[in-house]
C-alpha cells in the first residue's frame, strides 16, 4: 500500500513522528513522507530527533493564509501525481493538512485524518483551524479520532460511524517515548534549577494584536510573584511584540523556541503553564500540571472535564486570580497511552486495502 504522510509545522511534526517511523519500518507500507515547509526551521530539530527523512520538501511558507493555502495546493499537487498514493494521511487542522487534503480529495486519493473530531463549534476560534478542521472530517474516509468526545462530535455532523475510529492522540506516543533526560538543552537545564516557574507559550492567530499585549502585560504581573520562563514562537506577530514588550524584565526568561526534549523536560518541571496552545492541553495531564488557557474556547473539552485546564482567555487581572489558586493535579492518561499509531496502522492493513 502506497502511504503519504504530509505535514509542515512543529506539532504535526512531533505528532506525526512515531506514526511515520511505524510506518517506514513496516514492509507492508511503501510510505513516504512530505514536508509542506510551513515551518521548516521548527520541524527540521523533530524530523532529527525521531530520525525521520523527508522524500519531499515543498518550502511554501509565506506571510499570508492565501499565498501559503496556494501555495500547498499547487505543489501537494506534483507530489501526487509522481508518487499516485493510495491513501494521504494529514494531521489536525493547519493550512497544509487542509489543502493536501483537498486536492487529495480532488484526485480521487483516499484520505486519513489523525486527530479528527476536535471542535469549538466556533468557526473564527480557533482561525482557521476550526474550519479547516471540519471541511479536513468532511472529506476524509477514515477519521482517526483521539477520544470518544471526538468521535461523537462527528456522528452529530452525520459522518459515517464506519469512517470513524478512536485511537488515542499520536502525540502522547511522542510525548511517552521522548527521553528528555537524555536529550533536554543544557541551556534549559540551567533555567530549572529549583525555583517555581510558570511555562509560557502563545502564538494563536486569534491572540495576534491585543491578544499577545494582554498576554504580555499578564506577564509583567505574574513576574513580580514567580520566575516565568517563555520560548517564544518565530512569528513576527508574536516574536517583534513579545520581545519589545519583555526584554530585560526581571524574573522573565525569553528564548528561541525550545527543541522538543527541552520543551518536555520544561513542561515536566514547571509550576503551572500558561498557554494558548492545544498540544499542551493534551501533555501535560500526563504528568498532572495544571495548564491555564488564554482562550475563551477548546477543543480538548475532556482536560478541562477533568480539572487539568482552565478557560482564563487573556484578561490580565482574571489570569493573576486563577493563577494564585490553582493547584497541581493527578497524573492521568485522557489522550493516549502510547499505542495510538500502531492502532492506524492495524487498521490501514486490515480496512484501507
Amino acid at each position: 500500500m502506497r502511504v503519504l504522510t504530509i505535514f509542515g509545522t512543529r506539532p504535526e511534526a512531533i505528532k506525526m513522528s512515531v506514526l511515520c517511523r511505524k510506518l517506514n519500518e513496516d514492509k507492508y507500507f511503501d510510505h513516504k513522507i512530505c514536508t509542506t515547509g510551513q515551518h521548516s526551521e521548527m520541524v527540521n530539530s523533530i524530523l532529527s530527533l525521531f530520525n525521520i527523512k523527508p522524500h519531499y520538501e515543498l518550502n511554501v511558507m509565506s506571510s499570508t493564509l492565501n499565498v501559503l493555502c496556494s501555495n500547498i495546493f499547487k505543489e501537494i499537487n506534483k507530489v501526487y501525481a509522481e508518487f499516485n498514493p493510495d491513501i494521504v494521511l494529514v494531521h489536525g487542522d493547519t493550512s497544509s493538512a487542509a489543502m493536501s487534503a483537498i486536492a487529495a480529495f480532488h484526485r480521487g486519493i483516499k484520505i486519513g485524518h489523525v486527530e479528527a473530531g476536535l471542535r469549538t463549534n466556533n468557526i473564527y476560534r480557533p482561525f482557521p483551524e476550526e474550519f479547516n478542521r471540519t471541511t479536513i472530517d468532511k472529506i476524509s474516509d477514515y477519521c482517526f479520532a483521539p477520544t470518544v468526545k471526538n468521535s461523537e462530535s462527528l456522528l452529530l455532523e452525520k459522518v459515517d460511524a464506519k469512517k470513524i475510529i478512536i485511537t488515542g492522540n499520536t502525540g502522547i506516543d511522542a510525548l511517552l517515548e521522548v527521553d528528555d533526560n537524555k536529550f533536554a538543552s543544557d541551556e534549559i537545564r540551567e533555567i530549572y534549577n529549583g525555583e517555581k516557574i510558570v511555562l509560557v507559550t502563545g502564538h494563536r492567530r486569534e491572540n495576534f494584536g491585543k491578544g499577545i499585549l494582554d498576554i504580555c502585560n499578564t506577564i509583567k504581573k505574574i513576574a513580580n510573584s514567580y520566575r516565568v520562563v517563555y520560548p517564544v514562537h518565530l512569528n513576527p506577530n508574536i516574536k517583534d511584540v513579545v520581545y519589545r514588550e519583555l526584554s530585560g524584565l526581571e524574573n522573565v526568561t525569553l528564548t528561541p523556541p525550545l527543541d522538543y526534549a527541552s520543551f518536555v523536560y520544561a513542561m515536566k518541571r514547571s509550576y503551572i503553564i500558561l498557554s494558548d496552545s492545544g498540544g499542551i492541553q493534551e501533555e501535560a495531564p500526563c504528568f498532572g500540571i495544571p495548564v491555564l488557557v488564554m482562550r475563551s474556547e477548546t477543543e480538548r473539552q475532556e482536560a478541562v472535564d477533568c480539572g487539568v485546564v482552565e478557560l482564563v482567555g487573556t484578561n490580565p487581572d482574571y489570569i493573576m486570580e486563577r493563577l494564585e489558586k490553582v493547584k497541581r493535579k493527578n497524573p492521568t492518561n485522557l489522550y493516549g497511552d502510547g499505542t495510538s499509531s500502531q492502532k492506524i496502522i492495524n487498521f490501514l492493513k486490515q480496512n484501507a486495502a
